[in-house]
């Protein structure tokens, strides 16, 4: 998988961020719980129906923060294992 370069991940994540703040997660779907980085079992439950209050970025690395006191680290890919339904 081609990795992104740092002024790429920040386009990513500001456009993420128009996206993602302020709404609601409402369901996870997670396709591979290991691809790189290990998915916890509770994953879901733990930001299911969470509002995302705040993105950082930090390297390549995107954090989204929850307002469940949930920090979900992601590193910044062209593909992803979980998709995020939002309201």
């Amino acid at each position: 998988t081609k990795m992104p370069e740092l002024p790429e991940v920040e386009t990513i994540k500001n456009t993420v961020s128009k996206m993602l703040l302020g709404a609601t997660i409402n369901k996870v779907m997670v396709r591979q719980r290991k691809f790189r980085q290990l998915i916890p079992m509770d994953f879901e439950k733990r930001i299911e129906n969470s509002k995302v209050i705040s993105l950082k970025r930090i390297a390549k690395y995107m954090l989204i923060n929850t307002d469940n006191k949930q920090t979900t680290k992601r590193k910044v890919r062209i593909c992803t294992n979980f998709t995020l339904l939002l309201s």
